[in-house]
């Protein structure tokens, strides 16, 4: 008698988040608030080191925002409603912090 085996043919679906594009966002919220503290008082002077300091604090979350930038067209293609949520909120914290920057 012959024995057969079933063999599972698994596919492989490649698992898309929207990692990347939050890392995107959240670098570009650094900038924002990096922007808006040296604009407070509309005077480049020392009091704009401590936020000079931040900045460079929050280095790691700048390159984090880069390092795979290639990857948010990806996630984009694929986002559901979660995900759309997730990201409209946090695009509206950093409409607040725009909001607050003062252009002469």
């Amino acid at each position: 008698m012959e024995e057969t085996t079933a063999v599972e043919e698994t596919t492989t679906e490649e698992v898309v988040s929207i990692k990347e594009t939050l890392e995107l966002l959240e670098g570009l919220e650094v900038v924002l608030k990096f922007v808006a503290k040296v604009m407070e008082d509309g005077v480049l002077g020392g009091s704009d080191l401590m936020a000079l300091q931040v900045f460079l604090k929050d280095f790691d979350v700048m390159k984090d925002a880069v390092s795979d930038i290639d990857l948010v067209v990806k996630e984009a293609k694929n986002l559901d409603q979660v995900e759309v949520m997730a990201i409209l909120m946090k695009l509206s914290e950093m409409f607040k912090i725009l909001k607050t920057i003062k252009f002469s």
